[in-house]
């Protein structure tokens, strides 16, 4: 086996590289055959986060020194994908209203200034990966009504977002960034250890939706439910939600 001297700041580089990618799972284990040349559950676990499986197997490629293929390998792989994608008119409408609804709220949330964001830095070094059914069932303890709802919503925002992405707005992990400095500041107001993540996140869906224009309320139906996504979709990456 190749051994290579990649040192881990460069082995982070690659992680942080592939995940602002947004690859999927299908276009990993692709990825995962191809470069390192081994089953992809041999690699990582099935349960694995999206982040945990570019972790996992950015590690294994390092071990046969393969991991300089990585990323051309996802380029030309996520290329091949998209160029498949075809977008439906109706599929469009939706995410233009997606993209107009977040665009909005992520001007809204400007007003967030960077001492503030600084304030939370140890709460982000110190988050840990885990998978999602793990941290909603057994991290967050969510209700089960509250856990079906996360993961069907959370697989139809990551659609509708990646719809969007196509259509030009291409601003939503910068939301999901804002929402996770929110979401520390309604854990300062109603801690963990002593409100339930189901209320915390009615907290922090309430707040988001009143920040929303009133036009954009009025005009689309699903906004609440499009934010519901986007607060399940931050926890998936494991931003929100870890304690």
């Amino acid at each position: 086996m190749a051994i290579s001297n990649t040192s881990e700041p460069e082995k982070q580089l690659i992680i942080d590289k592939i995940h602002e990618m947004q690859p999927t799972y299908a276009q990993i284990e692709r990825v995962c055959r191809l470069v390192v040349e081994e089953n992809p559950f041999d690699v990582y676990s099935n349960q694995a986060t999206i982040i945990q499986a570019i972790g996992l197997l950015v590690d294994r490629s390092v071990q046969k020194g393969v991991s300089e293929m990585l990323i051309p390998e996802f380029e030309k792989t996520i290329h091949s994908f998209d160029s498949q994608f075809v977008i439906r008119p109706l599929d469009a409408d939706l995410a233009n209203q997606f993209g107009n609804m977040f665009t909005s709220l992520l001007h809204a949330l400007e007003q967030m200034n960077d001492e503030e964001l600084e304030k939370y830095t140890a709460d982000i070094d110190t988050a840990d990966m885990t998978s999602f059914q793990d941290k909603l069932e057994n991290k967050a303890k969510f209700s089960k009504d509250k856990q079906a709802h996360a993961m069907r919503s959370r697989t139809e925002i990551s659609v509708l977002q990646r719809i969007a992405k196509k259509l030009g707005y291409t601003k939503y992990n910068k939301l999901k960034k804002k929402v996770m400095y929110l979401y520390f500041r309604i854990c300062d107001n109603y801690p963990a250890d002593t409100y339930k993540a189901d209320f915390r996140f009615e907290r922090l869906l309430e707040y988001l939706y009143a920040q929303l224009p009133l036009h954009i309320r009025e005009q689309f139906d699903e906004s609440l439910e499009h934010l519901s996504g986007v607060i399940f979709d931050t926890a998936y990456d494991c931003y929100i939600f870890n304690e």
